[in-house]
Order: structure tokens, then C-alpha cells, then sequence
């Protein structure tokens, strides 16, 4: 993996503010949560506040992950609606302190429900600062001493300038990752190329509508991944 942290804050700093008005960096794994004797296993996010703008989270309860926490490494999170019932039921959850991985975290806030498709379900999850995640509970690892992440998704300030954000984009993370010549190490998705491919590729409308909901990102959204090799 070769995406960073500091990849992410460089294309929010070095790109036109005209075409990229947002950025944010995530990085995914699983983990055993617990709470008074009840058990649930859910993917644990890390994320940079940024996150719930450019992908679309609401809060419907409690507060989202702040600056202070991401610096901090703050030991908060955030959990999806079907991961706070399935350790609290109907009560509320925030305030309350879970555990991951046995080590404790405070619920700070609950995110509004979002539905999901067969690969997973977007509400079943739980976010926590990025920074916390990689030095409390999971390490994703370094690429040239830098904190690697999964993904980074960026918001276009402007929909029409998709291709322009992409190739602005391309060309600050093959400059950051000296790549003079050959592929990239990297795999740039806009919004636009998911839908084009569902639509080309789905049978029904059942299963489209349910694809879209699984983009969960805003208008003019592009999604930067690893290449897995």
C-alpha cells in the first residue's frame, strides 16, 4: 500500500481550490466490540473529520469526530445505527464507553441509518479518528515512514471538473511518490465511472438503486484506493 495520511493533506494544501474543496483520508479493519456482556464484531474506521462531509454521514445523535480529537488521538467514536443497537438496543449510546479489542473508547455520537447492498452494510460500522485507530487499536503500516491509508476521498468543488480534479490529482501523488515513468501505484474512481459501470452492469433496478447507496459519496466525488497487488 502507498496511499498516506500526508498524500491526503498534500492533495487538500497543493491542489486548485478551485477544483478540489474537500479531502479525506480513511483506513478500514474489523474488531470485537463489547459493552456489559453484550458482543458485536463491525468494521472499525478510522477517518479525518473531514469523512462525513465528503461521504455523506449525518449524525443523528451526539456529535462527529473533531480536529481536537484527531490530534489528540482522542479515544472517541462514532457508531453506525445498527452497531449502537446491537449493543445498547434502545437506549442511547453515547457517552457511554465501549470496548475494541478489549481497550476502551467513548461513544461521542450515532450516525443517521444509510442502508447497505450485499457487499456490507454502511450502518453496521464505527468510526473513530484515524490517528487513533493506527496507534491504539490497528496499525495500517508505513510507505517511506509515512502512516498508510486504504482509501482517500476527495470532493470536487465542481461537477463539470471531474476530469480536471482527476488529472490534478494524478499528478501531485505520482510527483509525491517519485513516479517519472511507467503506471501509477495507485486507482483513481469518480462518481461518475461507479454509475456508468452500474448501469451498464446491473440487471435489475432493485440491485442499481442498491449500488448507489453503497457509493456514499457526494456529487463530484472521487475515491483514490491502493492497487492490490
Amino acid at each position: 500500500a502507498t496511499l498516506t495520511l500526508e498524500d491526503a493533506n498534500a492533495l487538500k494544501d497543493a491542489a486548485d481550490g478551485s477544483l478540489v474543496s474537500d479531502v479525506a483520508a480513511e483506513y478500514g479493519s474489523f474488531a470485537q466490540l463489547s459493552y456489559q456482556g453484550q458482543n458485536t464484531r463491525a468494521r472499525v474506521t478510522g477517518v479525518t473529520p473531514s469523512y462525513a462531509a465528503v461521504r455523506n454521514v449525518s449524525i443523528a445523535e451526539g456529535e462527529w469526530i473533531s480536529d481536537a480529537s484527531l490530534t489528540g488521538r482522542a479515544t472517541v467514536c462514532v457508531l453506525g445505527p445498527t452497531t449502537a443497537s446491537n449493543l445498547f438496543g434502545d437506549a442511547s449510546a453515547v457517552d457511554q464507553q465501549i470496548k475494541v479489542n478489549g481497550s476502551p473508547c467513548r461513544v461521542i455520537g450515532v450516525t443517521v441509518a444509510k442502508g447497505g447492498t450485499g457487499f456490507g452494510s454502511q450502518d453496521d460500522v464505527v468510526f473513530m479518528p484515524i490517528t487513533t485507530l493506527e496507534t491504539r487499536f490497528v496499525s495500517s503500516g508505513q510507505f517511506r515512514g509515512q502512516t498508510v491509508v486504504s482509501n482517500i476521498s476527495v470532493q470536487v468543488t465542481d461537477a463539470s471538473q471531474m476530469q480536471s480534479a482527476t488529472d490534478r490529482i494524478t499528478e501531485i501523488l505520482r510527483e509525491r511518490h517519485h513516479l517519472s515513468s511507467g503506471d501509477n501505484d495507485f486507482r483513481i474512481t469518480s462518481q461518475d465511472d461507479v454509475i456508468s459501470t452500474l448501469t451498464q452492469t446491473t440487471a435489475t433496478l432493485t440491485v442499481f438503486l442498491g449500488g448507489i447507496a453503497a457509493i456514499s459519496l457526494v456529487v463530484g466525488g472521487i475515491g483514490i484506493m491502493n492497487i492490490m497487488l
